[in-house]
């Protein structure tokens, strides 16, 4: 959520929020009351990010699985244009093989260098 869109959430669910003092006389005047209010909200935010969290995981495996499948089609119509023009299936299987390991590797260095940034933070 950007900074502009959560003012504007706040600004249009200002009226659900508290200030500081209003949840401390919370506290105070209703300890219980005040617990079982917390945790309903919690409890509401846990259900709204897991619900999301599951469908944005769902969503990558079906691009995963688009993406495999686009994979093998697109190395499917290279071995054929490969193989008209060697004309040795076998010769044709083994380049595609080694172009396909190289890409391999390179996105995995690319992964790789990903996590680096997103763990430590530098760029």
């Amino acid at each position: 959520m950007s900074r502009k869109s959560a003012v504007a959430h706040y600004e249009r669910n200002k009226h659900r929020y508290r200030t500081m003092f209003e949840n401390l006389l919370a506290v105070l005047s209703d300890p219980k009351g005040y617990k079982e209010s917390v945790s309903g909200y919690l409890r509401q935010e846990y259900e709204r990010r897991s619900r999301a969290a599951v469908s944005a995981s769902l969503l990558v495996v079906l691009s995963a699985v688009f993406m495999v499948i686009v994979v093998i089609l697109f190395l499917y119509s290279a071995f054929l244009i490969l193989e008209s023009y060697i004309e040795n299936q076998a010769m044709t299987a083994f380049i595609l093989g080694w172009i396909v390991v190289l890409l391999f590797f390179v996105a995995l260095w690319l992964a790789l260098g990903r996590y680096r940034t997103a763990f430590t933070g530098r760029r």
